[in-house]
C-alpha cells in the first residue's frame, strides 16, 4: 500500500510536471533562443554635416618698428625744453645775506 502511494504520488507528481512546469520551460528556452543574448540597440543616425566656415586668414604678427636689440633713440624735441606742469606750488627764495 505504502509503495501504491508513493506511485500515485510519483504519477501524479509527473503529471503535474507535465502538465505545469514543462511548458513554462520550453516557453522560457524558446523565448531566450529567440532573442539574443545581447540586445540590439538601432543604428544611430549619422551625425549632422558640419556647415561650411569661411576661410579665415591666420592671425600674423605685425612686423617690429626696430629690432630687439635696438635702443629707442628719445625724440631731441621731446626732452629739450622745461616740463610743462600746471601748478600752484611757487618756489621759495633763498636769501643769502653778506
Amino acid at each position: 500500500m505504502l509503495r501504491r502511494l508513493i506511485g500515485d504520488s510519483a504519477n501524479a507528481l509527473s503529471h503535474e510536471i507535465k502538465t505545469q512546469l514543462v511548458p513554462i520551460v520550453a516557453k522560457r528556452v524558446y523565448q531566450e533562443a529567440a532573442m539574443p543574448a545581447v540586445p540590439v540597440e538601432p543604428y544611430p543616425e549619422p551625425p549632422m554635416p558640419v556647415p561650411p566656415q569661411p576661410d579665415i586668414p591666420p592671425v600674423e604678427e605685425p612686423e617690429p618698428d626696430r629690432l630687439p636689440d635696438e635702443v629707442p633713440t628719445p625724440n631731441p624735441d621731446e626732452n629739450d625744453g622745461p616740463p610743462k606742469v600746471l601748478s600752484c606750488f611757487t618756489p621759495l627764495r633763498s636769501r643769502i645775506s653778506c
